[in-house]
């Protein structure tokens, strides 16, 4: 491990917490961004990724006209105007912004109805409810599936924190497989544009369900696969961890600014922090250096 100056506030967001489960020592990295190379801030194919995400998302949300969209930018704002709505009887929100301690999640919809909520993940991965499952024939959940739900359980997590009085039901929302766009066009519909270094989705108004045709995502609940992760036991650096506990590890890591190492495998292979470029450390060599006694 490795302890510098602790840094200024910095929140366990959802995309933090899924760099930590899969490397920690990535999270150092990704975190001290003037001191280490990262590829995937250069890399066009995940870009463009992201991009047919932002566009799953509009559709996601092009279903749920009432609908209101955060649209605040910085996080104090989001997250008063997030309360406000919430303090409503019923309301849907998109990109709803909830604080609470050191965790900061933005959901991608949330659906209240009295007490309960429906926590809704949209992800741009296809999925066909006749051959499609999350588990094993051990019923482990696959590991191709929990990058996803482990999102999820986080994001339920931080809600429940924030009221822990709710009933909250957790969806994920996918492509459908077995289905198909029946109107021309439907991706021009939702057209990308860049603001400021940052892209976003502008919908062409829809007035109708009709207008989008047959329905392409599907809704899957995903309450018993989110149960059997938190309560999941894992090892790193001889200590067990469930996510929740891991998660306060994070949290501690983050505010410390400690380095904390994961251990070789095969994780490291197409690790985002290697680079030859004299103007950045190189996270991948400095990790074999300092566990693997490499110079």
């Amino acid at each position: 491990m490795e302890n510098n100056t602790p840094r200024t506030k910095v929140y366990l967001t959802k995309s933090r917490f899924q760099i930590g489960m899969e490397c920690p020592t990535k999270l150092y990295y990704h975190l001290n961004p003037k001191e280490y190379a990262n590829k995937k801030l250069d890399d066009t194919f995940l870009s463009a990724l992201a991009k047919g995400g932002f566009q799953v998302g509009a559709l996601a949300q092009a279903y749920y006209p009432e609908g209101i969209l955060i649209s605040e930018e910085s996080n104090q704002a989001a997250v008063q105007r997030t309360m406000e709505l919430l303090n409503q009887e019923n309301c849907t929100l998109f990109e709803a912004a909830i604080q609470t301690g050191p965790y900061l999640i933005r959901i991608d919809i949330i659906k209240k109805t009295g007490n309960r909520f429906e926590l809704i993940e949209v992800k741009a991965k296809s999925f066909h409810p006749d051959s499609d499952n999350f588990y094993t024939s051990k019923g482990e959940i696959k590991s191709d599936w929990k990058p996803y739900l482990h999102d999820v359980s986080f994001q339920k997590m931080v809600l429940k924190h924030a009221f822990p009085n709710s009933i909250i039901n957790c969806f994920l929302m996918l492509a459908d497989k077995s289905k198909a766009a029946t109107v021309n066009g439907l991706n021009q519909k939702f057209s990308i544009t860049e603001e400021n270094g940052r892209s976003r989705v502008i919908s062409a108004p829809i007035g109708s369900a009709e207008e989008l045709g047959q329905k392409i995502l599907i809704t899957l609940a995903v309450d018993d696969e989110v149960d059997q992760l938190q309560n999941e036991e894992f090892e790193l650096g001889g200590i067990l961890y469930t996510p929740e506990s891991f998660a306060h590890q994070l949290i501690s890591d983050i505010e410390s600014n400690t380095k904390r190492y994961r251990g070789i495998g095969k994780h490291c292979n197409n690790c985002e922090f290697k680079t030859e470029s004299p103007e950045y450390k190189s996270g991948f060599h400095e990790c074999w250096k300092d566990q693997a006694g490499l110079d």
